[in-house]
């Protein structure tokens, strides 16, 4: 085989990584199951209510009066259903619907368990310390061994873990100023299907698993003029991330195995580099009564960043490096909220947020199915002792139709949308003041 056909292999293989690895940071997660879920987030930076404001925006600790513990369990339901277009020419039937168990062939998404915990130390009226600890991206799919878009994906797994300590200063009566640092530690796995079609033979696999440890930063400004306004904005830096595998092969044509071994992809080491977006958030909060307050956001997020990955195959007969660009952009990102004492110890948040989509219907994949996305949330607190306050909060997450223009192959082309996309976000929570 040709040395063209070779790095056109090669090429091809590392693609459908690249393509598969989008799940890794394309759903950048605003829920960590604390209060403000039930807000869908809105006022975020500008809120600090309870100790999750470490990582929402670390200045505003200094507007809790003592030392606080903020914890939370969440639950994430997807529900996923593609349904293929007259474009597609592989074969295969639609993705599936995430409502049947898993493993079986009607799990396109599965529910995962998650859970936070946020601690702030009142060092002094002024001068604040704390840390968070969660999950800032995430999730799992599985659409099967035979729906129509497997040689781009049929699983995929990311999850990540932070650890992100801060501190905080007022300078003066009206302005506070914070910053912290984050350790993350992220896991990826995704399975692909290899058509070995040209020999004639079912598909082969390949299953790439890796994980690494990354490190970022955060910042924030609260500015409060008066007693019923304040300002915040908060930064969270970019995130390096590389991954590294032997990629597993299974069911190789014979013809094709020769091709990856001279592309030093088959007991070779890939590396895959991908940076996760720098973020910038600004909020606002005024207290229209003593009893109801209206909150808001606008923010960016950096996805051109995040669209270059760079590929580095390296064995001992070869080195090859590539690369990718995935084609997303910078994403924006508004949300209103409010919140109403309903009773003494009853206090009710609804809201709604918005953001841009990351990627166009002409590059988006299905391992990304991501577009604009809209989301509904809806809490309840309760003062149980002037010490403890308990909650619960709902949000539905609303993807889009996500459309697939004209996804290609050398062997197909895949094309058709999302008639089922969303996610449920349930969570517990409690506060608990020292």
């Amino acid at each position: 085989m040709s040395r063209i056909v070779v790095r056109v292999i090669t090429l091809a293989v590392g693609m459908t990584l690249v393509a598969s690895s989008s799940w890794a940071a394309g759903l950048y997660l605003y829920e960590n199951g604390n209060p403000d879920l039930g807000l869908a987030a809105a006022g975020r930076a500008a809120l600090a209510q309870d100790a999750s404001t470490v990582v929402g925006n670390p200045a505003g600790m200094t507007r809790l009066d003592r030392s606080q513990l903020t914890s939370s369990v969440e639950t994430l339901l997807p529900s996923m259903q593609f349904d293929r277009g007259s474009g597609t020419t592989f074969s295969g039937g639609n993705g599936f619907n995430a409502g049947t168990s898993f493993p079986s062939h009607g799990s396109a998404s599965i529910p995962a368990p998650a859970g936070s915990l946020f601690y702030v130390y009142s060092l002094s009226e002024d001068l604040k310390l704390g840390a968070g600890v969660l999950s800032g991206y995430g999730g799992a799919m599985n659409y099967g061994k035979e729906w129509v878009g497997r040689y781009f994906i049929q699983k995929a797994q990311i999850f990540s873990f932070t650890i992100n300590p801060g501190f905080a200063y007022r300078v003066n009566e009206w302005l506070s100023v914070g910053a912290g640092f984050s350790t993350n530690y992220v896991l990826l796995s995704q399975t692909t299907a290899v058509n070995n079609l040209a020999e004639r033979l079912p598909d082969g696999r390949l299953k790439f698993k890796a994980d690494d440890w990354a490190f970022g930063g955060n910042a924030g400004v609260l500015v409060e003029p008066n007693s019923q306004m304040r300002f915040g904005i908060t930064y969270r830096s970019q995130v390096d991330t590389s991954y590294t595998d032997k990629i597993k092969f299974t069911n190789l044509g014979p013809g094709l195995r020769r091709a990856l071994e001279r592309g030093g992809l088959v007991g070779g080491e890939t590396t895959l580099d991908q940076t996760n977006p720098q973020t910038v958030m600004a909020s606002w909060y005024y207290a229209v009564t003593k009893k109801a307050a209206l909150m808001g956001n606008f923010g960016w997020q950096n996805w051109q960043q995040y669209s270059d990955v760079g590929i580095s195959v390296s064995s001992d007969t070869t080195t090859r490096n590539i690369q990718a660009n995935q084609h997303f952009h910078d994403t924006w990102h508004e949300a209103i909220g409010a919140q109403y004492r309903i009773a003494p110890p009853w206090l009710l948040s609804v809201g709604f947020a918005h953001d841009s989509a990351p990627v166009s219907k002409f590059h988006r994949t299905p391992s990304a199915p991501f577009d604009e996305n809209f989301r509904f949330g809806v809490g309840l607190q309760y003062d149980w002792s002037e010490r403890v306050t308990v909650g619960a909060a709902y949000e539905f997450l609303d993807l889009g139709n996500a459309e697939i223009a004209n996804l290609q192959r050398p062997a197909g082309t895949l094309q058709g949308e999302y008639s089922s996309n969303y996610v449920h976000f349930a969570a517990l929570n409690v506060i608990w003041k020292f």
